[in-house]
């Protein structure tokens, strides 16, 4: 039995944002993406954070993020 506030699909959750982390485009939605997988410790994020990291086409501010996430999980 879960306690009070446990989340219910939080194993889910992790998986699924890192599957979209590559697709996405928009500035916004990156960071909010990995601020959420480095939140959830989703280290199956690393390399993906690796690749935005490298992108000389990603935003400073999106790769900065990506780094810094790498930074909390690595």
């Amino acid at each position: 039995m879960r306690g009070a506030g446990a989340p219910a699909g939080r194993p889910r959750v992790g998986p699924a944002l890192v599957e979209a982390l590559p697709l996405q485009t928009d500035p916004n939605v990156q960071i909010t993406l990995i601020d959420a997988l480095v939140t959830l410790r989703e280290k199956r994020a690393v390399p993906q954070l690796e690749e935005l990291a490298r992108q000389p086409e990603v935003l400073p501010a999106v790769r900065q993020q990506a780094e810094s996430g790498l930074g909390q999980l690595i």
